[in-house]
């Protein structure tokens, strides 16, 4: 008869691994998917982050990151994660009440293109992480869930300092959930960022090709 302890014994020592731990797992492989990704956006006045949406060097992030160089893009520098540094070509589109800009730079080879999840896939409760450049803190990593979904936000448990604007906010798949934009003010973990659905719209308008 074959001796089926040492199997009965690797199931034990798995209950016996903190659920923590096998989630701290999961981040870690997350970060390494998405952080490719995001970009550090600096400009005369200030600073923030980006995605990147495809090769052809298209980025999405928050208007209001490069709001003081709008009519001068040349001024505005990106920084990828592979440290790559290089200025902005043309500003493609924006939408100033959605607080959304689309930029465009240089073929991007190094880097990995974010995949926009499935609007419909989002819900209350899903774990969520924030990635962005706040304070100048490069891959600076915030985690949480998703508190409340209502196009065009996601309210979010998941900090957003300054500097995190125009980051991703990306699923345990690390799939694009949202754009962090702002934090409610007077307020304890509610932060907002625009939700996938809003940033397809915008893609689709300007007929930019996306990971979905």
């Amino acid at each position: 008869m074959r001796n089926s302890k040492p199997i009965i014994v690797f199931y034990l020592m798995l209950l016996l691994i903190p659920e923590n731990y096998i989630h701290s797992q999961e981040i870690r492989k997350l970060l390494q998917l998405v952080m490719p990704s995001v970009v550090k956006i600096e400009t005369d006045e200030g600073q923030g982050s980006g995605v990147i949406i495809n090769s052809q060097g298209y980025i999405i992030t928050n208007f209001h990151v490069i709001a003081d160089s709008y009519e001068y893009p040349e001024r505005i520098k990106i920084k990828t994660n592979s440290k790559d540094e290089f200025t902005v070509k043309r500003i493609v589109d924006i939408d100033e009440d959605l607080d959304l800009a689309i930029i465009k730079t240089k073929t991007l080879e190094k880097e990995m293109p974010i995949t926009i999840i499935d609007p419909d896939s989002i819900f209350i409760g899903d774990d969520v992480v924030c990635i962005g450049n706040p304070f100048g803190l490069e891959g600076y990593v915030t985690k949480g869930i998703i508190s409340k979904y209502t196009t065009p936000f996601v309210f979010t448990s998941a900090s957003i300092n300054p500097g995190n604007s125009g980051g991703a906010l990306v699923n345990i798949n690390g799939e694009l959930v949202g754009i962090p934009t702002f934090t409610l003010t007077n307020t304890q973990n509610l932060n907002v960022a625009v939700c996938a659905k809003s940033i397809r719209f915008l893609l689709d308008y300007n007929k930019i090709l996306y990971n979905e």
